[in-house]
């Protein structure tokens, strides 16, 4: 079960029950508020008020979306990947307008939302160039072996057999305890949602690809989530120390609104990158230089600038 909220609206969603995402992503955003593991509800502190006011038992947790710096590798122009859009995101109900989104990267869908996890909009096949890799401050020991998930994966489109690497390294790169491989077909779906599918910028290296055109409008595709614990990666109080990141290798079929982690279990350290859509570098005379940065907080602080 999982529980999201839309147009401040929440619905229940159970497994195997058919289209009953198919209305709240008609609306516009949608933010995951908690989900069911292992036959216990857990938050994911974007509104617990929320969650208490419609007589939800849970427990209170702190979820957000690992902050995406940067992907290797370009787009190829000529692929599948897509960005996914939930029907209205882009103003219309009815055409897929891809001017009004255009602004839209692989970075953007993958983190927006209250705390990034907005479900409504997302990348579909990235391809197995696209490895992403995230820094780790520090993982509190107490979180190993309790029940509550650490790592929870999106799959937001049609899946097919292949199977996504997720991965603790150390600072050499190499696999800390044990990598986990997961096979979209094998979750069951939680129900379908209305999307438009738009290209991406062809040619360009995926850091700063943005939606370029419709290109498969008023479709409909099928919700999976995900989650595992850091047990579930072999992960032990004798290696724990050693980790410094996560690594995700996508499987070409991956379809992602978010990969999100447990702020409580898992420290992310504050990241600054560049950010290479809106830097120019080269300028003519008498013309203006910028640099742009994307900053992303720790677990569960907030940016402050001077």
């Amino acid at each position: 079960m999982i529980y999201i909220n839309y147009s401040f609206r929440i619905k229940l969603v159970y497994p195997f029950a058919p289209h009953l995402l198919t209305q709240s992503f008609l609306i516009l955003h949608t933010t995951l508020l908690a989900f069911t593991f292992d036959g216990t509800a857990y938050s994911t502190g974007v509104n617990d008020a929320t969650l208490t006011s419609h007589g939800v038992v849970y427990a209170a947790g702190s979820v957000r979306a690992l902050r995406v710096a940067g992907i290797a590798g370009n787009s190829s122009g000529s692929s599948s990947t897509y960005a996914a859009l939930a029907k209205k995101v882009d103003g219309s109900a009815t055409v897929a307008n891809a001017p009004a989104v255009a602004g839209y990267s692989v970075k953007t869908a993958l983190t927006d939302g209250i705390n990034g996890l907005d479900l409504g909009t997302g990348i579909t096949n990235l391809p197995t160039a696209a490895i992403m890799t995230f820094s780790i401050f520090n993982i509190t020991p107490s979180k190993i072996a309790d029940n509550e998930p650490d790592i929870i994966i999106t799959q937001i489109a049609q899946p097919v057999a292949g199977n996504d690497f997720f991965s603790f390294i150390d600072a050499s790169g190499s696999v800390v305890g044990t990598s986990i491989s997961q096979d979209m077909t094998l979750l069951a779906r939680f129900g379908t949602y209305d999307l438009d599918l738009f290209n991406l910028t062809p040619n360009t290296p995926w850091n700063t690809a943005t939606v370029y055109s419709a290109a498969i409008p008023s479709t409909n595709r099928e919700i999976r989530l995900v989650g595992f614990r850091l047990s579930d990666f072999g992960i032990t109080s004798l290696n724990v120390g050693q980790i410094k990141a996560l690594k995700i290798t996508p499987s070409g079929n991956s379809d992602y609104a978010f990969i999100a982690y447990n702020a409580n279990a898992i420290n992310i350290p504050p990241n600054i990158s560049q950010n290479d859509a809106a830097t120019n570098t080269t300028i003519r005379n008498g013309g203006v230089a910028n640099l742009a940065v994307i900053g992303s907080s720790s677990s569960g602080e907030a940016l402050n600038y001077s």
